[in-house]
């Protein structure tokens, strides 16, 4: 990545899904019945077109980020720098994630290895939640978009010349260059 003058990079490997042809449907109601759910739960799913490698380039605004108190770090850390967008495969209606490995490599070499890294497991609700979001306030998810899932193999540090590479074997691989 050049161009960019990030003060402390850091990498943070995880998944993304971009929305198919129809734009994400948000939930009609509050209700809590499990068939209203569930078939919510199917429109969303079908609504994704692909499963995607992602890696958010972590960008603190802070210059001495270790000094600032927690919840200012928190907030920070939710601001990228950038988000690098890899290759995917198209979204087939579910995917065992507590099986699903995810690799970081730092110039070549395994740094990092998790299997069924993301806490939430199965990501799916947060997708209709987002959807409910945004439709509350005002645009809908159109098709097209990109929806980040956050880290599943958490913050690692790169410096000036690494390359960074993530891989969801199965699914596909990202890969950042910081010059």
């Amino acid at each position: 990545m050049t161009g960019g003058s990030f003060g402390r990079v850091g990498s943070s490997g995880g998944s993304g899904s971009t929305s198919g042809p129809e734009s994400v449907p948000a939930p009609t109601s509050e209700s809590s019945e499990r068939d209203e759910t569930d078939d919510m739960l199917e429109a969303v799913s079908a609504s994704i077109g692909d499963v995607v490698v992602t890696i958010e380039v972590v960008d603190p605004r802070y210059s001495d980020l270790d000094a600032a108190a927690p919840a200012l770090r928190l907030a920070d850390q939710g601001l990228n720098g950038a988000l690098v967008v890899g290759s995917g495969v198209p979204w087939r209606g579910s995917l065992d994630w507590s099986a699903q490995v995810a690799i970081l490599r730092q110039n070549g070499n395994v740094v990092r290895q998790t299997r069924g890294g993301h806490p939430l497991g199965d990501l799916l609700f947060l997708v209709e939640w987002l959807a409910g979001h945004a439709q509350q306030r005002g645009p809908s998810l159109p098709a097209g978009t990109v929806i980040t899932a956050g880290t599943w193999i958490g913050v690692f540090e790169a410096a000036a010349g690494d390359t960074i590479d993530v891989e969801f074997p199965g699914v596909g691989r990202a890969s950042a260059r910081f010059d």
